[in-house]
């Protein structure tokens, strides 16, 4: 009976001792170690998966707020590189809240430049950001984010659902120096020739007025 009496002792002591500790444990440790359910008993973690800080566009953001300048390589359908054909241009990408806005820029041969603006974002029934161009235009951008480093591109009319151009944008490099991105476009064609040509551009950071040199 006495070992019996001792046992039970024993136990209820060690689990007034563990409700102490729990006690002390909630009432002086750190907020954030803890996440509390209304319903239920606290329990101790370490910044759960619902309170870590998730950016809404992880790879857009590595390269946002920059402007990035380069050159472009064009290749024909039947994969002739027409050397001849010298492009240059730009984007930057600037993001604010769930908003993202990009900017663009591409000079012909002759000089003459065109730039485009678009805005958008995430649709709640879609993963996929969509950018159309401020004011209106018969072409809207449905990008989705693969990975850490790179950016799918659909470019699709508006009025026939058409994908006219498809996209990969990769960011590469191993510094912030050597930062490079790298987007290859393919343009959709009709009947036969389903791929029109090939656009492989090269960016790096640079400045604004780069565009005007």
């Amino acid at each position: 009976e006495n070992s019996d009496y001792h046992e039970k002792m024993g136990t209820i002591i060690i689990h007034f001792t563990v409700a102490l500790l729990w006690s002390y444990a909630c009432a002086f440790a750190p907020r954030y170690l803890f996440h509390y359910d209304n319903n239920k008993m606290p329990f101790a973690i370490f910044m759960s998966q619902q309170d870590k800080i998730v950016e809404p566009y992880p790879v857009i953001s590595q390269i946002s707020s920059i402007n990035w300048i380069g050159t472009c390589r064009y290749v024909d359908a039947d994969l002739v590189h027409l050397r001849e054909l010298k492009l240059t241009g730009g984007l930057r990408y600037d993001i604010n809240g769930t908003s993202v806005r990009l900017s663009s820029f591409l000079t012909f041969p002759n000089g003459k430049t065109r730039e485009v603006v678009m805005v958008g974002n995430s649709e709640s029934k879609s993963s996929c950001l969509n950018l159309r161009k401020e004011g209106g235009g018969p072409i809207r951008m449905q990008l989705t984010e693969l990975g850490t480093d790179t950016i799918l591109v659909n470019e699709i009319e508006e009025a026939t659902g058409k994908i006219i151009l498809t996209s990969s944008l990769s960011i590469v490099g191993g510094s912030t120096n050597d930062t490079e991105l790298i987007q290859i476009s393919h343009e959709v064609g009709e009947g036969k020739l389903s791929i029109n040509g090939h656009q492989v551009w090269r960016l790096k950071e640079g400045h604004a007025d780069v565009r005007r040199q």
